[in-house]
Order: structure tokens, then sequence, then C-alpha cells
């Protein structure tokens, strides 16, 4: 009876102390449990490993501000000089007489020289503004000579400066004007068929 009780003691204390080794050994204890966490570990470590690299940063694009510098102008402007009336051009340089209206050949119609250059004067400006005050040349209107400008060399006539008299050169009348003569060897002064050509920026520039 005792050796019986013994054993029976022995293979309970048996069943117990492993039962107790199955619970102590977490690691072969529901093992698909175990690998479910260990997947979620993994892909939650992969996740933080593997970042997106962040956007770039919204940095306004600098773009430098264009200057616009003061544009030369000429302004046309009558003017009396030395009791004559004349028309004179105002540069960033300076101003320069570059027409005196002397002739007095349509005072009778109420274009006294003073008249002539008021008017012509304006014309000049409204043609310069235009841009087509490039080149000073010749043509007729109402059957009679007049002087007019043009924007291109050996271009029509785009608008007239004033009428001139009935047989007079057109190229002289024209030298006269603007007194060429002072300057032969920098005459801006060029023939195209019959019509002359002034090369009225060029000559300003020679002023």
């Amino acid at each position: 009876m005792k050796f019986t009780s013994v054993i029976k003691f022995l293979t309970g204390a048996t069943v117990a102390i492993g039962a107790t080794t199955l619970i102590s050994e977490p690691s072969q204890a529901c093992p698909t449990e175990e690998h479910k966490s260990c997947d979620v570990q993994v892909e939650v470590i992969c996740s933080a490993e593997h970042v997106a690299p962040c956007p770039p940063e919204n940095h306004s694009t600098y773009q430098p501000t264009s200057v616009h510098y003061p544009q030369k102008r000429n302004i046309f402007v009558c003017e009396k000089s030395h009791g004559v009336p004349t028309t004179f051009v105002r540069t960033p340089e300076g101003k320069y007489p570059i027409i005196k209206w002397v002739s007095s050949y349509f005072s009778g119609a109420g274009y006294t020289p003073e008249v002539r250059c008021k008017d012509v004067s304006k014309r000049f400006q409204t043609f310069y503004d235009n841009g087509v005050l490039n080149y000073i040349t010749t043509g007729i209107f109402n059957n009679q000579p007049v002087v007019c400008v043009a924007n291109t060399y050996g271009g029509p006539c785009q608008g007239v400066l004033f009428t001139l008299k009935r047989g007079q050169d057109a190229s002289r009348v024209v030298q006269q004007l603007f007194d060429l003569r002072a300057n032969p060897n920098e005459e801006p002064l060029r023939e195209s068929g019959s019509r002359v050509y002034f090369d009225l920026n060029q000559y300003i520039e020679n002023l």
C-alpha cells in the first residue's frame, strides 16, 4: 500500500512539473498568436524605417523684379531764338534748334512764321510719340509739294509736316531748314529715286 501511494505521488508530481514547464515556456505556447504579433511588429518597424521622403518645403520662388529704366524721350517745342520762331528739340543731353522759321510765304493765309513754328512743332511731337518720326522726306499733297515723315528709308509719307511753295526744290528746302551745310561731312540726307530721306535721329544724335 505504501509503495503504491509513493508511485501515485511521484506520478502526480511529474505531471505537475510538466504542466509547470509548459506554462513557463511561452515560446512553445500558442505559436500562431505569437507569429501574428511578430508580423504586426515587423510591419510597424518596416513602416518606420521606410518613411517616404518629406515633400519639399514650400519656399516661394525668387523672381528678380524687372527694373524699368526711364526711356529717353525727345520733346519738340517752339520758342524764339534771337527773335526768330524756332523749333527746338529737348533731349536728355540738352536743347537744340532744328528749324528756324523765317519764311513769311504763308502769312497771308494766317500762317505766320510763329504759327507755322507752333503747328509743326506739335506735329513733330505727335509723329515722334507715334514712332514714325524717323525720316523726313517729301511728297505731293493737294497738288503741292510737302515735307512729311516716314518710318523707314524709302517708305511712303505717313504724316505731313508742312507744305512747300510750288516749284521749290524739296532737297534744297530740307537742307536749308536743318542747316545741313554747317556739317557737310555728316549730312544724314540721302536720295531714293526722286525723293530725299533725311535721317532725323542721326541728325539729333550729332547735335
